[in-house]
């Protein structure tokens, strides 16, 4: 999840055909701008901008361009052909949830087969709290559904 999304993303936009399938649950696909999401979550949702930021420097070091595509891949030009069918999941409570959203959309302007699902009472990390309440393990199970019927 999350920077799992963002390498996972990359890897399907590098080998193109060999990709079978993209899940993309809340995915990092950015770290330059900041969102809406980013600006009104940004903290009291479990994933903060603090730690965002202490992430993103320890990920791309000073000097590393923050708009390569291969690292942030809603910078990416996104072929018309050639890329795998996707997944993408967002939660409603993630300051990420603005550029999982953005990048489903402009996968699905490029023609890629896309489906959004935002799970609206979420927050950033619910596929690890399955154990916590019902809602998680629903949104889980769903993803792990759209999983098994994709691969």
């Amino acid at each position: 999840d999350s920077a799992g999304g963002n390498l996972a993303a990359g890897v399907a936009l590098a080998v193109g055909e060999d990709c079978a399938f993209q899940l993309l649950i809340y995915p990092v696909t950015q770290s330059e701008a900041n969102t809406r999401s980013r600006e009104d979550l940004s903290e009291g949702f479990y994933l903060t901008a603090d730690f965002i930021a202490a992430a993103t420097n320890n990920y791309l070091p000073e000097g590393i361009d923050r708009r390569d595509p291969r690292h942030a891949p809603l910078y990416a030009e996104i072929p018309a052909t050639g890329i795998a069918p996707a997944y993408v999941a967002t939660a409603g409570f993630d300051p990420l949830r603005d550029e999982g959203e953005a990048y489903a959309a402009k996968l699905d302007e490029a023609g890629v087969k896309v489906v959004h699902r935002r799970f609206d009472d979420q927050i950033h990390g619910f596929l690890n709290v399955v154990g916590a309440g019902r809602t998680a393990r629903a949104a889980v199970l769903e993803i792990a559904r759209v999983l098994k019927d994709n691969l």
